[in-house]
């Protein structure tokens, strides 16, 4: 008589379709991906149907920082995990300074310098539009989410200076307007 065996020691491998976003302002998500010869799979849990190692299903997100535990085990034991996180944010970034000057004396050049924060993070160009006396001059501030500062500068242009709008932006796509 023959006997053989096989030794299984590797887990299933969990691949998704798309990461999940840093940040997002949908309470609900979908999630897909393979796990491979797995045989269950469990988000937080529960358990998630799986159809030939392809699963799809729908994260329901509470405001805040969402984590998600995923277990995926094969038919021998094997077991795979990974932990994903997506911020629900919807609230604008708060704008807490808005500053329209010319730093270098009344014939200067222009500077626009807007003071933001937000938990999800300030995307990396916000739209203006200034009025230097009587003209309309628009453009693009340069953000910095460490420091939570855009800035524009502009070359000098005599003239009454009056902000029109800024509008900055965090990347779940919420806006504040100034």
């Amino acid at each position: 008589t023959d006997f053989s065996t096989l030794r299984d020691t590797e887990p299933p491998a969990i691949a998704f379709d798309a990461p999940l976003p840093r940040a997002t302002d949908l309470d609900l998500i979908a999630l897909r991906g393979q796990v491979g010869d797995a045989v269950s799979l469990t988000i937080n849990g529960a358990d998630v149907a799986l159809s030939d190692g392809a699963f799809a299903t729908e994260l329901q997100l509470l405001p805040g920082i969402n984590t998600f535990d995923i277990v995926a085990a094969d038919a021998v034991g094997n077991v795979s995990a990974a932990r994903l996180q997506t911020l629900f944010d919807t609230d604008p970034p708060d704008v807490t300074s808005v500053e329209l000057s010319r730093p270098s004396g009344a014939n200067g050049p222009i500077e626009l310098v807007v003071e933001a924060t937000d938990a999800s993070g300030l995307r990396q160009a916000a739209p203006y539009l200034i009025d230097v006396g009587g003209t309309e001059r628009e453009g693009f501030l340069r953000c910095d989410a460490a420091t939570g500062t855009c800035r524009a500068s502009l070359p000098a242009e005599p003239g009454a200076l009056r902000l029109i709008e800024v509008v900055i932006e965090d990347y779940a796509g919420n806006a504040a307007f100034r």
